[in-house]
């Protein structure tokens, strides 16, 4: 954390317009950078805010990749919807930044994913439910190599994301919306 700690975003602060457009145009020169001088013959482009076409994301998104292949394919893991929800719901509140906002947590799916389709075509998109049982290795990233036919490199560490038990969530809960 103390190395992240220079930058802005992280802190918190509220960047100005002007800021944001700058960085913006910084991240995206940087994106065209690496596309361009791509040695792979498979890129892979994680996103998973992309699924939220807030401000028309998808079909810029699909617009600006398209200017380096007609070969894309969207592979997208869907969890059932309680799971979403409480992972999302976990992720916020470790973050500091969950509500009661219950509408919010509904992954609405057919909504999110159909932006998708529309801009990538049906043939380019995939969905596989997220489970781990049923995932390559009990694996997403096992499974997300096996089906992008790649090799996939070992992380440098274990990764580890573990639920928070109940009595966690409750507790942070109360501490996050009640004392803080």
């Amino acid at each position: 954390p103390e190395s992240l700690s220079g930058n802005r975003y992280i802190r918190r602060e509220t960047p100005d317009a002007a800021d944001m457009m700058r960085e913006r145009e910084r991240i995206r020169a940087s994106f065209d950078t690496q596309l361009r001088n791509c040695p792979h013959e498979v890129m892979i482009v994680s996103g998973e805010a992309l699924s939220f076409d807030a401000g028309n994301r998808q079909h810029l998104t699909h617009a600006f990749l398209s200017q380096y292949t007609d070969d894309l394919t969207c592979l997208t893991y869907i969890r059932p919807p309680f799971s979403y929800m409480e992972s999302w719901f976990q992720e916020k509140l470790k973050a500091g930044l969950a509500q009661p906002l219950p509408d919010l947590l509904f992954p609405n799916y057919r909504k999110r994913l159909h932006g998708l389709v529309r801009e990538f075509g049906r043939t380019n998109c995939r969905f596989v439910r997220f489970d781990r049982d049923t995932l390559r290795d009990n694996s997403v990233i096992a499974d997300f190599a096996h089906r992008a036919g790649i090799t996939p490199v070992p992380p440098k560490q274990p990764v580890d994301n573990a639920s928070l038990s109940a009595p966690a969530i409750c507790l942070l809960y109360v501490y996050r919306t009640l004392l803080a």
